[in-house]
């Protein structure tokens, strides 16, 4: 959600927004990094200009934000540094579009699925690995993406749901869903605002008892 909002809405939502406008310039610099290392394939000149453009990314991030005063330095997480060495993983291991978070995380979730065996786990995803493989070197030497699809198919068309020829990958939903307001639900929402704004539990309560809350 936060890497599709940096991406595309952030840059739209926060024009004008700042009365100095150093900080949506710091973003938006950001944003043109980040494209960049998501490209499909990058050259030699794109490489040295991601570790250029982060070293004086983080170097303004540092004048903007921790001032260099030390009482700042919670302004400084880890995250921040880590961006010097996006460079050095993306010669080491290609482009991060392989590795970064979600397509990691989401490949590794079709994996335990595929571990029949407790005993041999390792025998058991070296063959899921294969088999998948071979799977989708079919469906597109063939064209068979949709004959051989497992997911069930969706017979029912949801309400509300609006799609482009422009985007034929890409469809925008409704909000859904109306059972959030669930008691347990609400008590751990006031305990996460009640200690992020540091006011009362019984103070929040009844602002969150009204609330019309959708997924």
């Amino acid at each position: 959600m936060w890497s599709f909002w940096i991406l595309y809405l952030g840059p739209v939502l926060l024009l004008l927004q700042f009365q100095c406008q150093k900080f949506y310039g710091h973003f938006v610099r950001l944003v043109q990094l980040l494209n960049l290392c998501l490209q499909f394939k990058l050259t030699d000149d794109d490489i040295e200009e991601i570790r250029v453009g982060f070293i004086k990314w983080v170097k303004d991030y540092e004048d903007i934000y921790y001032q260099h005063n030390p009482n700042r330095v919670s302004a400084c997480p880890l995250t921040i540094h880590a961006l010097l060495h996006i460079m050095d993983s993306i010669k080491a291991n290609g482009p991060v579009w392989c590795y970064w978070a979600f397509p990691m995380e989401q490949y590794c979730g079709t994996l335990q699925p595929a571990i029949r065996s407790h005993q041999f786990p390792y025998a058991s995803l070296d063959q899921h690995a294969v088999e998948t493989a071979q799977l989708t070197q079919i469906k597109i030497i063939y064209n068979v993406a949709e004959e051989l699809s497992l997911r069930p198919p969706h017979c029912k068309a949801i309400a509300g749901l609006y799609s482009t020829p422009l985007y034929p990958s890409c469809v925008v939903i409704p909000p859904k869903g109306n059972n959030w307001s669930t008691p347990n639900f609400i008590s751990r929402i006031t305990g996460a605002l009640a200690t992020h704004f540091n006011i009362y539990v019984k103070v929040l309560r009844p602002h969150l008892d009204i609330a019309q809350i959708e997924e």
